[in-house]
């Protein structure tokens, strides 16, 4: 069986899919363990590497076409905010430019 280190080693040589591909293991077990990390139990700056990892495991995964297809419909309307979503939100206003 392969130690902890090695395994944290190897990670610095895979691309976006790999680590995509890791992760959803990781969760797999995670789930298989009964006891998954609550979100809350992260940094912000983890959730926003958990967000970005998705974003990219979601452009990964489709043809071309398909994200074209995506890019026009997401630029065929433009959608006002929910006002709800705006007072959630309003902290971020708060913060330095650079922490946003």
């Amino acid at each position: 069986m392969t130690d902890l280190h090695t395994v944290i080693q190897a990670l610095e040589s895979f691309n976006r899919q790999e680590l995509a591909e890791v992760e959803r293991a990781i969760k797999s077990r995670w789930h298989e363990l009964g006891d998954e990390p609550s979100p809350s139990d992260s940094t912000p700056e983890e959730r926003i590497a958990l967000m970005e990892a998705a974003v990219d495991d979601f452009w990964a995964n489709m043809t071309p076409e398909e994200a074209a297809e995506a890019i026009a419909a997401m630029n065929e309307e433009y959608l006002e905010p929910l006002e709800k979503i705006d007072k959630d939100f309003a902290w971020i206003d708060a913060l330095p430019e650079d922490e946003r």
